[in-house]
């Protein structure tokens, strides 16, 4: 199958041409292609893949708040072309989405038909970005997750594992909850969907387990054997430029389920230690 991966680069698309292996793969990044450019379109005509996937965007979150016009045009204006680049030639796209899209007041989560509701400038781009793919094409898969870690990019696990070899305080929100989830598990999952092609739609896939951002270190720091000066603090207490939502863990309800947190926490850890 010929494949066309946005964002290969990228911590999950880096992940995505790991699974995919064995397939013809069509691999864009910038800066040999620009997204938020309107000759998007016919480059994907002329390319004609059979799936199309995108991960690319601009993902810091406080960076966003500062960069507003950047932030719209990778994770809102991008995706009308490429989504229009899909409809020319009858190819599904695979969409990537967050749980930063939701305003983060329900504790039990919100499921697939939750209505959007986003507090910052990443969340509205990214639900502006859901909006303008609906718009153009009906051939979608919008997979929205969240937390992600993994190899080949900055994230917290990583984060923690290495603030832990200096010896200094780690501090650590302990009131914002969510579901965090392992890039290979995702891309694993990703494959399956397009292996299964169920109808078109929103689905939602993490690794299952919701935990604050305090509660995720301390599982780290237990599955690594270390026990560095870990300290819980408040939101209010740890100033950033973007407003979290508190509640965000992203119910699955229509697609087979990720294994659970603790599994791939240490498959990942495990994975690390030995590349090390």
């Amino acid at each position: 199958m010929k494949i066309l991966i946005v964002g290969h680069k990228g911590m999950l698309g880096s992940a995505l041409v790991e699974k995919c292996k064995g397939q013809e793969l069509l691999l864009w990044d910038l800066p040999e292609i620009d997204i938020s450019q309107e000759e998007t379109v016919e480059r994907i005509v002329a390319e004609n893949p059979e799936f199309v996937i995108n991960t690319a965007g601009y993902t810091d979150v406080d960076g966003c708040e500062s960069n507003k016009k950047e932030a719209k045009m990778a994770n809102s204006e991008g995706v009308i072309f490429l989504a229009e680049g899909c409809e020319k030639i009858n190819t599904p796209i695979i969409h990537f989405s967050t749980d930063y899209v939701f305003k983060g007041d329900k504790e039990d989560g919100y499921d697939e038909n939750e209505k959007t509701d986003p507090i910052n400038t990443y969340g509205k781009t990214k639900a502006d970005g859901e909006k303008n793919l609906k718009k153009n094409t009906e051939a979608f898969f919008l997979v929205r997750t969240s937390g992600l870690y993994g190899p080949n990019g900055k994230n917290f696990v990583d984060t923690m594992l290495e603030k832990a070899k200096t010896g200094e305080e780690i501090r650590v929100v302990n009131d914002q909850y969510l579901k965090f989830t392992y890039t290979y598990d995702l891309a694993e999952s990703i494959i399956k969907l397009i292996d299964l092609q169920p109808e078109y739609g929103v689905y939602h896939m993490v690794n299952e387990g919701i935990l604050s951002w305090y509660e995720f270190a301390q599982k780290i720091f237990k599955q690594a054997n270390l026990s560095p000066n870990l300290v819980s603090v408040s939101s209010s207490e740890f100033k950033s430029a973007a407003k979290r939502p508190a509640h965000s863990a992203l119910i699955n309800k229509k697609f087979e389920p990720l294994r659970s947190l603790d599994e791939a926490l240490a498959d990942y850890i495990s994975k690390r230690k030995s590349s090390e």
